[in-house]
């Protein structure tokens, strides 16, 4: 009776564990996807912003080491340059939501 008694608990344990693991696991997944592709905040925009005009000029990118097809990607209405809009709303996580 007492080897029952010893498997309940372990298994009750193990089950409680593995939830916990589940659910921490979740939420870093969740806060990790919240945070802005790496090294795109404001400051790095005003460091790539070498002539401080409010826009990246592929001259700018290419200097700051931004490839040609990040550049692309983040010159959302294809004008050549990025404006601060654009970087943000690149560098803003995705919410699942739309406007």
């Amino acid at each position: 009776m007492q080897f029952n008694r010893t498997s309940k608990t372990i298994q009750a344990f193990l089950l409680t564990s593995a939830l916990g693991l589940g659910l921490a696991t979740s939420a870093y997944a969740e806060s990790m996807s919240k945070q802005p592709a790496s090294g795109m905040d404001a400051s790095s925009f005003t460091k790539m912003d070498s002539n401080q005009d409010g826009v990246v000029s592929t001259a700018e990118a290419k200097t700051a080491g931004v490839s040609a097809q990040t550049f692309a990607s983040l010159d959302a209405n294809r004008d050549g340059k990025i404006s601060v809009e654009e970087y943000v709303k690149a560098s803003a996580p995705a919410s699942g939501k739309t406007n």
